[in-house]
């Protein structure tokens, strides 16, 4: 006479556990990383908004905007630093992957992998 089996054995359980335990951690490095672009990618944004008003001379808007800029950099892991003169100007923030982005009055947009100074971008 056959016994019929009900349930699953103790191997079979620890397999599937460690199956889902695997496709868990590939998940969260995945979503880690996705999360560090995220914080990059506001940081950019904000610089250009800073390049845009100032290239546009809409300093009222500016100065009325600056709070929200700086707030998105600092949430999202940055620090803006400035260079104004009279007629040239620099923006830079590091990023959480790494490196710095910087906008200047020449137009320059990139990314560099050293703290820029001065009144232009290296």
């Amino acid at each position: 006479m056959k016994r019929l089996q009900k349930g699953f054995t103790l191997i079979e359980l620890l397999v599937v556990v460690a199956i889902i335990a695997i496709l868990a951690g590939i998940v969260l490095v995945n979503v880690s990383t996705a999360r560090n672009r995220a914080r990059e990618a506001s940081i950019i944004s904000a610089l250009s908004q800073i390049r845009s008003d100032k290239e546009l001379n809409f300093t009222t808007t500016y100065q009325a905007t600056t709070g929200q800029i700086v707030n998105t950099i600092s949430n999202n892991g940055g620090t803006l630093t400035e260079s104004n003169t009279a007629t040239t100007y620099r923006a830079s923030s590091p990023l959480p992957t790494g490196g710095w982005y910087c906008v200047d009055s020449t137009g320059v947009s990139k990314k560099t992998t050293t703290n820029p100074t001065g009144a232009a971008c290296p």
